[in-house]
C-alpha cells in the first residue's frame, strides 16, 4: 500500500518482477541467478526481502526503485523477516541455521531445530519453522537467544507474524495436521490454539 507495487518471483527467465497494482503494468524487472520461492516486506514500503536457494544469498530490492542489493547467506536460504531493530533473519533449510544479517554481511548463523524453513517477526520475537524436526523455535531478535522450542504438529511448514498490535501472535501451518496453530511469543512463547 506504501508504494503501489507488488512484487512477483518468476521462472524462465528467473526475475522479480515489480507491478503497479493500479494498471497491472511491469514497472521493473530485476533479473535472479535462480527464482525465489518466498518474498517478503521488510516493513511497509519495502524493501522486498528475496532468499534465493540454490545460490545462498539474500536479495534486498528496494522500493519503487528496484535498486538491487545481495548478501551471502546460509546453505538453502528459505524464507527471511526483518525485525523492527533492523537485523534479517533467514531460515537456511540446508544448512539448519538462521543467518542473522545486520547491514551488508551476516552477523551470525545460529542453530536451529533440523529444517527451518518459514520465519516471521513479531515485536522482539523470532519465529522459525523447523520442517523435518516438526517444531517451532522462538528468538529473541534483540539478544538472539533461543527463548523456546514447541510442538509444530504433525508437519508444520510456514508462519506468518499476526496483527502488529502487541498481541506477539504466530500462525503456522500445519500442513500435515490440516490446522493453524497459534502461538503467542514473548519471553514465554507458547501454543494458543
Amino acid at each position: 500500500p506504501v508504494t503501489g507495487l507488488a512484487a512477483i518471483s518468476f521462472r524462465d527467465p528467473n526475475r522479480i518482477e515489480l507491478i503497479d497494482v493500479g494498471t497491472g503494468k511491469t514497472v521493473k524487472r530485476i533479473p535472479t541467478p535462480d527464482p525465489a520461492r518466498h518474498l517478503s516486506l521488510a516493513a511497509p514500503g519495502g524493501p522486498v526481502l528475496a532468499p534465493i536457494e540454490y545460490v545462498d544469498e539474500l536479495l534486498r530490492i528496494e522500493l519503487p526503485s528496484g535498486k538491487a542489493s545481495s548478501v551471502a547467506v546460509g546453505d538453502f536460504p528459505h524464507d527471511a523477516a526483518q525485525a523492527a531493530n533492523g537485523r534479517i533473519f533467514v531460515s537456511d533449510e540446508g544448512g539448519d541455521t538462521v543467518s542473522v544479517v545486520d547491514g551488508d554481511s551476516v552477523e551470525v548463523a545460529l542453530p536451529s531445530p533440523e529444517q527451518p524453513g518459514g520465519i516471521a517477526v513479531s515485536g522482539d520475537t523470532v519465529a522459525v519453522v523447523a520442517v523435518a524436526a516438526r517444531e517451532v523455535a522462538f528468538l529473541d531478535a534483540d539478544t538472539l537467544e533461543q527463548v523456546a522450542v514447541l510442538g509444530g504438529g504433525a508437519g508444520p511448514s510456514h508462519v506468518v507474524a499476526g496483527p502488529d498490535d502487541g498481541s506477539n501472535r504466530f500462525y503456522v501451518t500445519d500442513t500435515g495436521g490440516d490446522a493453524i496453530l497459534v502461538y503467542e511469543g514473548g519471553d514465554e512463547p507458547r501454543l494458543l490454539d
